[in-house]
């Protein structure tokens, strides 16, 4: 519901276009710099960071919070083959 709510049409996040992932939650720098960092060391592709933030959005619509956190980034490398993320 909540992914319904913000793109205002059936599409959640693992369907949502980059764009409209990014015009919906705009990335803080702290986020931004930990998503570099975790790409950077595991070599992710593009659509590869694409699907960590989109696995980190829905991380953080279980948790309530209305941007993607740093540990919803952690915990989606994590989920996503990474060990841990960021050490």
């Amino acid at each position: 519901m909540v992914q319904r709510a913000r793109y205002g049409c059936n599409t959640v996040n693992s369907r949502v276009s980059y764009q409209q992932l990014l015009q919906h939650d705009k990335l803080q720098p702290n986020v931004k710099t930990l998503l570099q960092q975790i790409s950077t060391k595991r070599n992710l592709s593009n659509r590869s960071q694409v699907k960590l933030l989109r696995i980190a959005r829905t991380i953080s619509d279980l948790t309530n919070e209305s941007s993607i956190t740093e540990q919803a980034i952690q915990e989606a490398s994590r989920l996503n083959g990474g060990g841990s993320a960021g050490s």
